[in-house]
């Protein structure tokens, strides 16, 4: 095949698949509501269970300094980027509504 019928190829699928983005995350505000109300839930359930072991080792009085360390990285990590997701919702679902 020619490279120009490639190029012309892959042009057309990426504005194809660009339509298909714009209409999935840009298409209703109620995906945003939704994402607003859900990642606070997810962000808690996945902190839950990470810390549920830990949780048990700090009842029981058998938790080392060191693993409250390496776990407070993972539990601010999960934190961060559930604040950044629902930063990114908040601001697309105004978007949407104004």
């Amino acid at each position: 095949m020619n490279i120009a019928i490639l190029k012309a190829w892959a042009i057309y699928y990426y504005e194809v698949a660009l339509q298909y983005l714009h209409t999935f995350i840009g298409g209703s505000p109620m995906i945003w509501l939704l994402a607003v109300i859900g990642i606070p839930i997810l962000v808690v359930l996945m902190l839950f269970f990470s810390m549920a072991d830990d949780f048990w080792q700090l009842i029981r009085l058998r938790l080392d300094l060191s693993r409250i360390f390496g776990d407070l990285i993972h539990v601010l990590f999960i934190v961060g980027i559930g604040i950044v997701a629902e930063v990114f919702s908040i601001f697309m679902l105004i978007k949407d509504v104004l």
